[in-house]
């Protein structure tokens, strides 16, 4: 019943962040994240428990989540999961000299789409 319920819960934070302008969106982003999107957010003071028990399901949305590549100018190489693997995950460093703020977008060619 519990991992039902963190199912649940962690729907309801995918629809946060699938449909932005949904009245339960707009609400609880005036309260609890105003700036960020809601994986980004730290601890709010006084939280309710529904958003309590959100944010409990956080991990959990997290583990499945990939990036969507579009241009490529949001999207870090090293730190973003965007790999279609079974886990999403970012790249693997191969262990030489990397740039951290590399982005997607420096790999693409933008003339043949590819």
């Amino acid at each position: 019943m519990y991992n039902f319920n963190l199912a649940l819960l962690a729907k309801q934070l995918w629809r946060l962040l699938r449909y932005p302008s949904s009245l339960l969106a707009k609400v609880l982003k005036g309260r609890y994240f105003k700036y960020k999107n809601p994986l980004e957010t730290g601890k709010a003071n006084a939280p309710s428990f529904g958003w309590r028990s959100i944010m409990a399901a956080k991990d959990l949305l997290q583990q499945g989540l990939r990036k969507s590549i579009k241009s490529g100018f949001d999207t870090k190489v090293w730190a973003d999961p965007w790999i279609p693997t079974i886990r999403a995950r970012p790249a693997l460093d191969n262990g030489n000299g990397r740039y951290p703020n590399l982005y997607v977008n420096h790999h693409i060619d933008f003339n043949t789409k590819q």
